[in-house]
């Protein structure tokens, strides 16, 4: 293993999305890689008809590049985490238009990191399109929910 490979295996890296989000990648899951793009999102939720709950709100202008970057290596998982669960609404999100893997389907974010793209063998970098959706009730009240998202990508 070449010094290189020494040194990253043991970072933490992290790259922002700004306000709110971020992506991480943790030790575990190197050789892999992944990475954001898009920005960061907004979700406003509208105030609701009285006797109505509010539309949900659904985002689409974010996504993930990534890859496995050893053939050899296990077939590898994303998966997402919220550092704050939100008391104004449940946070999903769904890997959709998935370039390698199977998406698992509408995730609700939470503390404990769940599956959100499994069976990746990609050995190029391929993408996805990420769908967030927050849906909302009279009771949850109104204020601002700030979500730090972290995905994963490790052995699955």
């Amino acid at each position: 293993m070449s010094r290189y490979s020494k040194v990253t295996m043991r970072r933490w890296l992290l790259l922002g999305l700004a306000t709110g989000f971020l992506i991480g990648l943790s030790e575990g899951a190197l050789p892999a890689s992944i990475e954001c793009f898009g920005g960061s999102v907004s979700l406003t939720v509208a105030s609701a008809v009285a006797g109505h709950h509010p539309d949900p709100v659904v985002d689409v202008s974010s996504g993930l590049r990534y890859m496995k970057t050893n053939g050899v290596q296990p077939t590898q998982k994303i998966t997402v985490a919220s550092a704050y669960g939100g008391s104004h609404g449940a946070l999903t999100v769904e890997a959709i238009n998935v370039g390698d893997g199977d998406a698992t389907g509408e995730v609700t974010v939470s503390g404990t990191a769940r599956d959100l793209v499994t069976g990746i063998d990609a050995t190029s970098f391929v993408t996805c399109d990420l769908r967030y959706s927050i849906t909302s009730h009279s009771s949850h009240g109104t204020g601002i929910d700030s979500h730090t998202i972290t995905f994963t990508i490790t052995v699955q």
